[in-house]
């Protein structure tokens, strides 16, 4: 039986919650996670998911209630394995986080912070930009029609 068949939608919040921790229980070969209405998840949910799943190579969550200490968390547990992170509507990260995350996951190719309240375009300004693009050697860009910081080289395989 799936997870959707346990838990009701119409439940209380309790329902979600359960459903939300049911959702991080480990799976030691994950790589890839994109979940979406993730309003349920929080910092410490997200934590212990990123701790126990330390081979994530690509993060796309929605609606996330997620703060700089879950970017840390990133940037600690999946420094070699992470290289796409697509986050949106995440109000509560920081553009200093973002730049920690990016900076310190050695093979990050893809950051995309889409409709995220605190991340805009204009924060990161050219020193910035020149910083990451030492760091990892890479042409990081700003997509200013969408607002979020891209990696052109992704951008034009995917195209």
């Amino acid at each position: 039986m799936t997870l959707a068949g346990k838990i009701s939608p119409f439940g209380d919040n309790n329902d979600k919650r359960r459903a939300t921790e049911a959702v991080i229980a480990s799976w030691p070969h994950l790589k890839k996670l994109h979940l979406g209405h993730c309003k349920f998840m929080d910092d410490a949910t997200w934590i212990r998911f990123v701790q126990t799943h330390p081979h994530l190579v690509s993060v796309h969550l929605s609606e996330a209630c997620l703060t700089d200490a879950s970017l840390d968390a990133m940037a600690g547990c999946l420094r070699d394995a992470l290289s796409s992170v697509v986050f949106t509507n995440i109000n509560a990260i920081s553009t200093v986080g973002v730049h920690r995350l990016i900076q310190n996951c050695k093979r990050l190719v893809r950051a995309s912070f889409r409709q995220c309240a605190q991340i805009l375009a204009g924060d990161f300004g050219k020193r910035e930009m020149d910083n990451m693009r030492r760091v990892h050697n890479t042409n990081w860009e700003l997509d200013n029609d969408e607002q979020h910081l891209v990696n052109t080289t992704t951008v034009m395989h995917l195209a």
